[in-house]
């Protein structure tokens, strides 16, 4: 990465959440919108919980 460059964030998704299912997916981006809404999310790297 370059120095001073920034990005709008980055969530990835554990591959222990399966791709058709989408409500464990929704429940979890979800919870971390919880948690992190209010931070300022440019240039952060996210993990969903599982």
């Amino acid at each position: 990465m370059c120095a001073g460059l920034t990005h709008g964030g980055v969530i990835f998704v554990p591959r222990t959440i399966a791709q058709a299912d989408t409500r464990l997916l929704l429940r979890r981006l979800n919870g971390l919108i919880e948690r992190e809404g209010k931070a300022d999310w440019r240039s952060r790297v996210f993990w969903l919980r599982v």
